[in-house]
């Protein structure tokens, strides 16, 4: 075998270690491997109390609806549900 080949087999070697390592690491920050419980009972956060504030429009205006709703209760959590209706989606030429 000469010096040559040597250093091409290790090469190859190395990058097949770095190929499985790299899939390694991807199933593992994928969460792959972790187990799913899936289960019923009373939530985790105990009691919750929901107020929503209903806004329509398009999405780059939703700002202005997170904002009010902090300004109204700034402690809470706030989130956003969104609903599409296809026939009713408008196309904004350029």
């Amino acid at each position: 075998m000469e010096l040559g080949t040597g250093v091409i087999l290790v090469g190859i070697l190395f990058l097949a270690f770095l190929l499985i390592l790299t899939l390694f690491v991807l199933i593992w920050y994928s969460c792959l491997l972790d187990n799913i419980s899936v289960g019923a009972g009373p939530p985790p956060y105990g009691e919750l109390t929901v107020m929503y504030k209903f806004g329509r429009g398009p999405y780059k205006d939703v700002g202005v609806t997170f904002t009010e709703v902090t300004s109204i209760a700034p402690r809470n959590k706030c989130f956003g549900i969104y609903y599409d209706d296809p026939k009713q989606v408008n196309i904004i030429p350029d």
